[in-house]
């Protein structure tokens, strides 16, 4: 009878203890923007979860006494909820986080340190906010991968490549993936800028080793970029300018379930070729020499170097759907290229110190390369414990190369041609 007592009591105090689970998602105020790998914690109890590349979260097993949820993302403010029993039998919560910003109306010393990467989340993992990676160094403009560069393990040849070098491996050893699209060429004008507008990069998971089995293909690392969905809730958009190029970006919802954004950037440098242009442009491709002919084998000859004409853009656009609360589709396109016109000309005697027929050659050398990808994605949160991703993606990497020599010998004084 004693042992009976000593169970019942012991059932009845374990059921006063009950478990919950709690599901819900974490999104940008005002705009409704997912948050992609944020994380969420149960304060004084050691439990915590991060959300998935759509926003959303299951904690499971949580105990009705449990009093303080802690939420945080890099760039945004971190938040701190009460639960209640009534949220816990509930079983789902939105929470929304507000960007961090910087004020000059007063200075707070705190404990903790402002973020703009996080390298604790994982074995050899990282997480760059682009919230904040204006705060980084760059040439030119924000710059995701120069500014991954800046990691421990990870390195660039020099300061004018975008390449990254990580752990010893080299840059074509890396994984580069867009909203589920390879993206083999990862930058523009030679390695000065990447490929990418950080205007439209939501979030940037780096892995230096140990990645995910999902993840193949590649032997140094892994990059894996999140594109933004677009607001929601208001029309949002900006533009920039700088000594090369032009950029800006673009958010409009089409009703409360569905919204767009495009993003994209174009380099001047083939209308308005300044000093800064020229310095490069001689230093990735060289202007003094002609390429095919052995300029000291040519006596009294006359070289025209016609500047280099280059461009590059790339455009990035995203269509986001939400037919109900448990469902997201997305739609992703990527287009990026670089156009190079190194076409030139020279002209000499035929013989040396006699203009009387003259020797003239013309050189047409074009070159384009670059990426085009689509991914379109399909999110399904089906119960607490079962969320699922249906992917389809493809990409392409593009490189054409034209080349065509036009020679004539000419008699100036006749103002004719003996052959062309």
């Amino acid at each position: 009878m004693r042992l009976l007592t000593l169970v019942f009591l012991l059932l009845l105090a374990e059921s006063g203890y009950a478990q919950f689970t709690l599901t819900g998602k974490v999104a940008e105020v005002n705009t409704n923007e997912p948050l992609p790998f944020a994380t969420i914690i149960l304060k004084f109890s050691g439990k915590g979860t991060t959300t998935n590349g759509d926003g959303y979260f299951t904690l499971l097993n949580i105990p009705s006494d449990t009093t303080m949820l802690q939420v945080s993302y890099i760039g945004y403010n971190t938040r701190q909820i009460k639960l209640s029993n009534d949220i816990l039998k509930k079983g789902t919560l939105q929470i929304e986080l507000e960007p961090s910003t910087a004020t000059l109306t007063a200075i707070e010393v705190k404990a903790d340190a402002f973020q703009f990467v996080n390298v604790s989340q994982g074995v050899s993992q990282a997480t760059l906010s682009t919230k904040q990676i204006a705060l980084l160094p760059a040439i030119g403009e924000v710059d995701i991968f120069r500014s991954l560069q800046l990691l421990p393990g990870v390195g660039g040849t020099n300061e004018s490549s975008s390449g990254l070098y990580v752990r010893g491996g080299t840059p074509d050893q890396n994984l580069v993936l867009l909203d589920g699209m390879t993206v083999y060429k990862v930058d523009h004008f030679f390695g000065f800028f990447s490929a990418f507008n950080a205007n439209a990069v939501k979030d940037v998971q780096l892995y230096k080793g140990g990645f995910p089995a999902r993840y193949g293909g590649r032997l140094s690392s892994v990059v894996d970029m999140t594109g933004k969905t677009g607001s929601f809730e208001k029309i949002k958009g900006g533009a920039g300018v700088n000594l090369l190029s032009l950029n800006g970006y673009f958010e409009m919802p089409l009703s409360k379930k569905i919204s767009f954004l495009a993003a994209g950037r174009r380099s001047y440098t083939d209308i308005l070729q300044s000093n800064v242009f020229q310095s490069i442009s001689n230093n990735f491709i060289g202007g003094d020499n002609f390429s095919g002919i052995n300029n000291n084998a040519l006596t009294n000859t006359n070289i025209y170097t016609i500047q280099p004409i280059f461009y590059f853009y790339d455009w990035n656009s995203k269509l986001s759907i939400r037919p109900s609360d448990k469902d997201v589709v997305a739609i992703s396109l990527y287009n990026g290229k670089d156009f190079l016109d190194e076409s030139r000309r020279y002209s000499r005697p035929l013989i040396p110190g006699q203009y009387d027929r003259v020797f003239n050659a013309v050189v047409s050398e074009k070159t384009n390369w670059g990426n085009r990808g689509i991914s379109a994605k399909w999110s399904r949160q089906w119960n607490k414990n079962f969320y699922t991703n249906a992917l389809l993606a493809g990409s392409e990497y593009f490189s054409n190369y034209d080349r065509d020599a036009s020679l004539k010998l000419e008699i100036p004084a006749q103002d004719s041609v003996i052959f062309g």
